[in-house]
């Protein structure tokens, strides 16, 4: 699935995804932007499930309110690789009871590569009761990778003091004792957010 755009500009909505393969299957190229409205569930750029990779998908938020994770490319089984999470504007708001999440690309038993977040703005409100952790790259695989991710936060961004804030370029978790790697990851912090 390939090549989808999704805009949001108000109303109310469950998860949004740009685009979604449930039964195998590559996703790529798709967008999805948020400028108004409110998105109660999570948000996806793209997303595989059972097999296929993730590459190229995007998230955009610059306004409305956002009420769960983000995720910019997400694959159960498959390679997420060169997706995008840019938040310029909007109020993200966690609910109780969940954690609080930004990847922008997760997968959860391949390589996480090349992905990129960056938050110039807008008002991030974590779950009091738990830490907000935002993630260039993550994978949960063993002897997978996550290389060359990047986290960029500056501009205004706005982070409320309610808990822990983590933030990681890339992470690379085993279960077992195989050779996972976590390399050339950046994490930046500029300018004038809080």
């Amino acid at each position: 699935m390939s090549g989808f755009t999704l805009n949001v500009n108000g109303g109310n909505w469950s998860s949004v995804y740009g685009a979604y393969s449930p039964k195998g299957g590559d996703v790529t190229g798709n967008k999805v932007y948020i400028q108004g409205g409110t998105v109660g569930g999570e948000v996806f750029g793209g997303s595989a499930d059972i097999s296929g990779n993730v590459r190229d998908n995007e998230v955009h938020i610059e306004d409305g309110n956002v009420n769960h994770n983000i995720i910019g490319g997400y694959s159960i089984n498959g390679n997420s690789e060169h997706n995008t999470v840019t938040i310029n504007g909007g109020t993200i708001d966690y609910p109780s009871g969940y954690g609080s999440q930004i990847y922008g690309g997760r997968s959860n038993r391949g390589d996480a590569e090349n992905n990129t977040v960056t938050i110039s703005g807008g008002a991030i409100n974590p779950n009091p009761a738990s830490s907000l952790k935002i993630y260039g790259g993550f994978t949960n695989g063993n002897g997978k990778k996550a290389k060359g991710n990047d986290v960029t936060i500056g501009g205004n961004a706005s982070f409320a003091d309610t808990g822990n804030l983590d933030v990681y370029g890339g992470y690379a978790y085993s279960s077992d004792s195989s050779d996972t790697e976590a390399s050339g990851n950046t994490v930046t912090i500029e300018k004038d957010a809080t």
